[in-house]
């Protein structure tokens, strides 16, 4: 879900929104936003006819953090990628990592410490 709030930036979005974009049911969607609420890594943003709209909270150190984290994976795998990385439309297709390839590509960075920093 952080990742399509990250994505999606720039907008706030509805319950139903998320759902289209991570393939998560309303039901764990829900229970989810109140986590992410709690924690303030989101906040509503406005009530409007089709209910309430919710955005990523820019100003958290630990959305900041991830937000850094998943920028220095696009760019590590972007820039190790052997081909283009480019599918057939045009689109950046990164390439699949491990868990563990992920967690050392993080640790190895300065964002792991602002995540560990942030408490994440």
């Amino acid at each position: 879900m952080l990742d399509a709030f990250l994505r999606e930036s720039h907008h706030d979005l509805r319950s139903r929104e998320l759902e289209k974009l991570t393939g998560i049911d309303q039901s764990t969607v829900s229970r989810n936003m109140e986590t992410l609420l709690d924690y303030g890594l989101v906040q509503k943003t406005r009530t409007g006819q089709k209910g309430q709209r919710y955005q990523i909270n820019l100003d958290n150190q630990a959305v900041q953090a991830l937000a850094q984290a998943q920028d220095a994976l696009f760019n590590s795998a972007h820039r190790t990628s052997d081909d283009s990385g480019l599918n057939t439309v045009g689109e950046y297709q990164p390439p699949e990592a491990s868990s563990k390839d992920i967690a050392d590509r993080v640790r190895n960075s300065d964002v792991g410490a602002a995540i560990e920093d942030a408490n994440v």
